[in-house]
C-alpha cells in the first residue's frame, strides 16, 4: 500500500495543486464568472495547460499570480474604487463581479453601476420616471396627430365643399341635366 504524502497526495502522484484547473475552479478561486476567467486568458492574464473533453484546462502557477496581481491592484481608497469599477463596468463587468473583486458592498457597486450608466451632472432615472417620460412623449405624439388629422379633415371638407359649389354652378348653367359628361343645351 502506498504511503500517505505530507501534501495530502500518493507517492507517485501529482499534488493537487500541480494538476490543471478547470474553468469553474479557477472562476471559484478568483471571484469571477467563467466569463470574466475567458477574458483573462485572452488578455494574457492566465496561461491555457491543456483541453479536456469537457473544457479548457489552465495551468495553476498562472491562476495563483493572476489571484496575487489582482490583489495587489486592489484600490486602497474611494476614488480608486471608482475608477477601477468604471474601468471594469467598461470593459463588461456584471455587478456582482465588480463586487468580486473590488470588495466592496454589492449596494455601492450598483450605485457605482447607475453612475458609470448616466452621463456626469445627471441624475439616475427610475424605472417609473422612465415610464412617466414616455407617457408624456405617447401623450403629446396623440394630441399632434389629433390635430394633423382635424386639420387634414377641414381641408378635406373644404375641397369637398368647392366641389360642390363648381357641381351647383355647372348643373345651374347646363339646366340640369348632364349627358355623357357635358352640359345639355
Amino acid at each position: 500500500m502506498p504511503r500517505p504524502l505530507k501534501n495530502g497526495g500518493i507517492r507517485g502522484e501529482e499534488k493537487p495543486a500541480d494538476r490543471p484547473l478547470r474553468v469553474a475552479h479557477v472562476a471559484l478561486l478568483l471571484g469571477v464568472t467563467a466569463d470574466r476567467v475567458r477574458q483573462l486568458l485572452a488578455s494574457g492574464q492566465l496561461r491555457r495547460a491543456g483541453r479536456d473533453m469537457v473544457s479548457d484546462l489552465y495551468d495553476p502557477a498562472s491562476v495563483v499570480w493572476c489571484a496575487i496581481d489582482r490583489r495587489r491592484d486592489a484600490p486602497k481608497n474611494a476614488g480608486e474604487i471608482c475608477a477601477a469599477a468604471f474601468e471594469l463596468y467598461d470593459d463588461g463587468a456584471t455587478v456582482h463581479e465588480v463586487c468580486k473583486t473590488l470588495r466592496i458592498e454589492a449596494k455601492r457597486a450598483r450605485d457605482l453601476y447607475a453612475e458609470w450608466g448616466t452621463p456626469s451632472g445627471h441624475t439616475v432615472k427610475t424605472r417609473e420616471d422612465r415610464e412617466a417620460e414616455l407617457e408624456a412623449e405617447h401623450q403629446a405624439t396623440l394630441r399632434e396627430m389629433r390635430a394633423e388629422q382635424a386639420a387634414t379633415r377641414a381641408e378635406a371638407a373644404r375641397r369637398a365643399g368647392r366641389r360642390l359649389d363648381d357641381f351647383d354652378r355647372l348643373l345651374d348653367a347646363g339646366g340640369g341635366r348632364m349627358d355623357s359628361g357635358k352640359p345639355r343645351r
